[in-house]
């Protein structure tokens, strides 16, 4: 679950949320050189019209543990499915946009009960993310 604010179409502020789900494909073991996952979810925006987007990608990506600190960089590749509602939109009211993310997931706990998360967003939707993930733990 996310939530957030930024600089939206024009320049003005737009607040978004969403949910993401990731299933591993493979896992870095037994030969596998990295892990591999895909990636969906559904998000709104809302700033000067609604955005509803539903993302769908790949990822790839390393782990490596030392003590208790835990590093996982990633990459990934995908689409955006975009629907656009309401009086501001622009003309098209549906598109597609390609995206490419690299990341990096960050924790100085060996549990890993929070996880730093960065993200730096290229193609259409450029963006420098972070965030922090709690949770149980591994």
């Amino acid at each position: 679950v996310r939530g957030g604010a930024g600089e939206g179409a024009d320049g003005e502020i737009a607040g978004c949320g969403g949910i993401d789900l990731n299933t591993p494909i493979a896992l870095q073991r037994g030969g596998q050189p990295v892990d591999l996952s895909w990636s969906t979810g559904a998000g709104l925006s809302y700033g000067r019209y609604l955005l509803v987007t539903v993302p769908v990608g790949l990822s790839a990506g390393l782990e490596w543990a030392s003590g208790s600190v835990w590093a996982a960089p990633y990459a990934s590749i995908g689409v955006a499915l975009d629907l656009r509602l309401g009086g501001g939109r622009p003309d098209s009211e549906f598109g597609i946009a390609p995206s490419a993310d690299l990341g990096l997931d960050l924790s100085l706990d060996a549990a890993r009960r929070m996880v730093i998360r960065t993200a730096l967003s290229l193609g259409d939707r450029q963006a420098l993310v972070v965030g922090a993930s709690l949770g149980a733990g591994r």
